[in-house]
């Protein structure tokens, strides 16, 4: 037998298997990377679900929630008002996460704008939210970035997610 011959022949199989190894390894990424997504996307899902049941599940949260939710803003006490914004805060920061999952291409984007949406309505439609944002951001509670996403977003279409929930 030529060693030349099998020397060749070596280094054809051994190229086949590398591109084998290579078409394996792109389909394992994608499949890793739709796991990723979906557990991000469920993850967020139950973080904003359970944020949702706590405070339905408390009625003194869910009485401040509601004053917040007034489009004449009520007067608060210091402690009504500490009270709704540790609730702003731990929502908008299930949203941030979100959002910056999304921004990190982990997640789905559609639900992340969906979300940015939701925020920019409450601050646009009630005035204790508005407050809450300006004072958070004046503080620097949020990320940049998702203050930012949340101030340029564009909120008219996503406005009737409020309007229905006061219904």
């Amino acid at each position: 037998m030529n060693w030349e011959i099998a020397s060749s022949m070596s280094e054809i199989f051994g190229s086949i298997a590398v591109v084998i190894t290579l078409f394996y390894l792109i389909v394992e990424n994608r499949k890793n990377a739709r796991a990723l997504n979906a557990n991000s996307s469920r993850e967020f899902g139950m973080a904003f679900g359970n944020w949702h049941l706590d405070v339905a599940g408390k009625p003194e949260a869910l009485r401040i929630l509601v004053k917040a939710m007034d489009s004449n803003m009520q007067e608060f006490s210091v402690y009504e008002w500490t009270q709704f914004r540790l609730l702003a805060v731990s929502n908008f920061y299930i949203l941030q996460t979100a959002y910056l999952h999304s921004s990190a291409e982990i997640g789905n984007k559609e639900e992340s704008r969906n979300m940015i949406g939701w925020a920019k309505a409450l601050v646009n439609t009630f005035p204790a939210w508005e407050r809450f944002w300006s004072e958070e951001a004046q503080a620097g509670t949020f990320t940049e970035k998702f203050r930012n996403a949340v101030d340029t977003f564009s909120a008219h279409h996503n406005a009737r997610f409020v309007a229905e929930g006061q219904q």
